[in-house]
């Protein structure tokens, strides 16, 4: 019976320790490409959340026939729109908590966004930065964009770097990708 049980002893702490050492090390490769992945993807996922918001502001201003406004969305903390971002301080931090879309009630202030005129609400990606020119964008019932200039959207994830342009033709809503200083916006709002 004691020969049988000769090899029967099992792996020592260096064995055990170098067997669990390969395993992370073989688990580890994988993940910066996993990072740009994710990096890439939450980039790819604000722009098009903010090219769908568009459409949607233009189709709705065709379909009702009224104006629809396009605003920096001024998040709470708890998560609820608290309406468009208007002080200096608030614009500063750009249109990164998303866009708020709004259309005037009868008698209402214009372009000022009170409480039950929204029409969607779309918050984007903490780690992706959008900046704009312009505060505000008005469509008006026949579909056309009153802006002094069309709207133009500059994206940056954070982590990464990656840069985006959305842009907006008098017709559709078109983006326009590009990469570090390639297109217009992505080298005039480069990070600090």
């Amino acid at each position: 019976m004691r020969d049988a049980c000769r090899f029967c002893r099992g792996f020592s702490l260096i064995e055990g320790l170098v067997a669990v050492s390969l395993v992370a090390c073989l688990l580890l490769i994988p993940i910066p490409p996993m990072i740009a992945l994710l990096s890439a993807s939450r980039l790819e996922s604000t722009i098009q959340n903010l090219t769908s918001v568009l459409s949607f502001a233009r189709s709705e201003a065709l379909r009702s026939g009224r104006g629809v406004w396009i605003c920096a969305l001024f998040m709470r903390k708890n998560e609820h729109h608290n309406g468009c971002r208007t002080s200096p301080g608030q614009l500063a931090e750009g249109w990164t908590d998303g866009v708020l879309l709004f259309a005037d009630q009868e008698g209402a202030r214009p372009g000022i966004y009170d409480a039950g005129e929204d029409l969607r609400d779309v918050g984007f990606s903490p780690t992706v930065s959008v900046v704009s020119d312009v505060a505000q964008y008005y469509v008006s019932g026949r579909g056309v964009y009153a802006t002094a200039g069309l709207p133009a959207f500059v994206l940056r994830e954070k982590q990464s770097g990656r840069c985006a342009t959305v842009k907006i033709h008098a017709d559709s809503v078109l983006p326009v990708s590009c990469r570090g200083g390639e297109c217009e916006g992505c080298s005039r709002h480069a990070p600090e």
